[in-house]
């Protein structure tokens, strides 16, 4: 227990340095007589905030918010919800608003940029997505949040059955049920595509989009074949749910943008209203998203589900919510609305390692980081940022510390500076139908926002460029999801030409090439394990495996002499020689601490490693009470 001597307040999190309130230093001491308060800024303040997220990570306090977090929400927000929200209806708060749990997130996925939560009809219990632990439920009447027994550790997209008796999900590429109390799950049928954004229709039939996002399919909820609805080409469907009449209530993108519409049964589609990614709740209103600057707006609206049409007026739940592949909301009968608030919280930092041990801390960019890239002279560093359900790119200069924010919209990740230009390229699944199969983009440095496709190969992911910018080495798993591929991309060509380096039956990837243009480095599972190799350009047939513990290319010497890479915890070094590499040069040159995260890089002396160090990033689940 420690407790602020300022305003005795007290804490149970003995990691904690500071008072969250007034920032006294904290001193160690016993449990007073007066009751422990734990400190939650109102969710009200919050969203009413004028506060830029870049003056919070350079608050002072703000390095030791996170450590406290978890039990700050957890004794505030749940205790508010238990007590307050779900008492009875007569004591019910009408709009009041509070947090349920916080979503911590260590390393975003497609776990994260879809459904990560799903709210029982009854409002009885949530049930969030734990990454690598499967499914978490949190009962009303419970203060503690429990694993769902029996659900996979990969469990992810939760969605309840009508009558809240069941939950289906996705594991390992096939849809699958479970008793919303837990047990054996059920494999309700297999397959090739994503498995996100399930709706379980009142018919009780289960859809979701295909992985190319022009048809749903659907499966009974009790099983059976999978079964395919096709849309017209050059639309894009997000989600699909069933309406009376066997009408659909279905989520599209064309070339006009982003709307709401309803599938008759002769196949038309009959427009509603513009937005993203519709939800029918028990209480027959529609929650979508609307963009708002480069923010998202969490609406509703009230919907006739006989009729098929809009029974009234939009109204506003909340502002600067989280969206990628889902609007990540929903509602119980009682009028209830949860969604996850756009606003992260993270302890990270950059680090900058010298070989000696010591470290410097950038305390000028705190914030959610989940990768780095140094330019190739070393002076300027590509970083990616979660936003909640999506990742952002931003560019900094190392030598003044000023941040550039170069994406805005949908999500980004992978950057890499591209030599002799002002460009980074990145990695990006686009909304739009006619642009599905461009995965590789370019966008200005300058903060303008402006992006435009590099070279349209479905499923590809740009890994590093020559040093004279002029080829681009990337993977794709356009052939096999399990087993990448390496290519070049020659951009001296108009248009570019497409060579291919690697493709066989093993997974390769993380390609980086020697700035004189004689070997690649790359990493590969051919022996069991993803390990690190390095082969001839001329003829990358043969290989030589460089690592023993698991690793990834990181950079090459301005010389082609030397090759930086990671080994399990560690970064080290090698030789290459004339014929390749000396396996017995290996050295480790830097340790990695365990709280490191994301991807790090070597600066091109060698000298310098620069990392991300921090815990997971958290985002909050809320509700907001009888809103609908």
């Amino acid at each position: 227990m420690k407790r602020c001597p300022e305003c005795r307040k007290d804490y149970l999190d003995d990691s904690l340095l500071y008072c969250l309130d007034d920032g006294a230093p904290l001193v160690q001491g016993t449990i007073s007589d007066e009751p422990a308060t734990a400190i939650l800024t109102s969710r009200t303040e919050l969203a009413g905030s004028g506060e830029s997220r870049g003056s919070r990570w350079r608050s002072p306090r703000s390095v030791y918010v996170v450590p406290a977090i978890a039990l700050t929400v957890l004794l505030t927000g749940v205790v508010s919800w238990l007590m307050r929200g779900y008492v009875s209806d007569e004591t019910r708060t009408k709009f009041g608003t509070y947090v349920v749990v916080p979503i911590g997130v260590d390393r975003p996925s497609l776990v994260y940029l879809t459904d990560t939560f799903v709210v029982a009809p009854d409002g009885s219990a949530v049930v969030f997505v734990k990454s690598g632990e499967g499914l978490y439920t949190r009962k009303r009447n419970q203060l503690a949040e429990t694993q769902l027994p029996g659900a996979p550790n990969d469990a992810y997209a939760p969605v309840f059955s009508p009558d809240g008796k069941w939950i289906a999900f996705s594991s390992q590429n096939s849809l699958q049920k479970i008793p919303a109390d837990g047990g054996t799950p059920q494999i309700l049928s297999r397959s090739a595509d994503y498995v996100i954004n399930l709706t379980w229709g009142r018919d009780d039939v289960i859809r979701f989009p295909s992985k190319s996002w022009d048809s749903i399919r659907y499966v009974p909820a009790h099983g059976g074949s999978l079964q395919t609805l096709t849309f017209d080409q050059g639309i894009r469907i997000s989600r699909a749910d069933w309406l009376p009449g066997d009408r659909l209530l279905v989520s599209l993108t064309d070339s006009q943008g982003d709307f709401l519409g309803v599938r008759e049964t002769d196949g038309s589609i009959r427009r509603l209203l513009p937005g993203v990614d519709a939800k029918l709740t028990p209480t027959n209103h529609l929650l979508c998203t609307k963009q708002d600057g480069s923010q998202w707006t969490l609406m509703s609206v009230p919907f006739d589900v006989n009729s098929a049409t809009l029974a009234g007026n939009e109204a506003v739940i909340a502002n600067n919510v989280a969206l990628r592949y889902a609007t990540l909301a929903g509602a119980t009968a009682a009028g209830d609305v949860f969604f996850i608030a756009a606003e992260v919280r993270s302890d990270r930092r950059l680090v900058i390692l010298s070989r000696d041990g010591s470290e410097r801390v950038l305390d000028s960019a705190r914030g959610a980081w989940v990768g780095v890239s140094l330019s190739s002279d070393g002076s300027r560093l590509a970083l990616n940022r979660w936003e909640g359900a999506r990742r952002t790119v931003w560019l900094m200069t190392l030598e003044t510390g000023a941040l550039t924010q170069v994406t805005y919209f949908d999500d980004q990740f992978g950057p890499i500076i591209l030599p002799g230009s002002d460009e980074i390229l990145v990695t990006q699944f686009p909304k739009s139908p006619g642009m599905y199969e461009t995965t590789m983009w370019r966008v200005q440095a300058n903060g303008s926002g402006e992006i435009k496709p590099l070279f349209a190969h479905p499923e590809s992911y740009a890994a590093s460029t020559s040093s004279d910018g002029l080829t681009v080495y990337y993977r794709s798993l356009e052939a096999n999801d399990a087993a990448g591929d390496i290519f070049a991309l020659d951009l001296s060509q108009d248009p570019p030409a497409r060579i291919t380096i690697l493709a066989t039956p093993a997974d390769e990837g993380d390609p980086i090439a020697s700035p004189d243009g004689k070997w690649l480095a790359y990493t590969t599972n051919a022996s069991g394990s993803e390990q690190v190799r390095l082969t001839s350009l001329a003829s990358p047939g043969n290989s030589t495996e460089i690592t023993m513990g698991g690793g990834v290319p990181i950079r090459w010497s301005s010389d082609s002499k030397k090759l930086y890479y990671r080994d399990g915890n560690t970064i080290a070094i090698i030789d290459i020689g004339i014929s390749g590499p000396s396996l017995s040069s290996r050295r480790t040159i830097f340790q990695i601490p365990k709280d490191a995260k994301g991807f790090l890089d070597v600066f091109p002396d060698g000298e310098k490693a620069i990392i991300i160090r921090g815990g997971p990033m958290y985002s909050d689940l809320i509700v907001k009470e009888g809103v609908l």
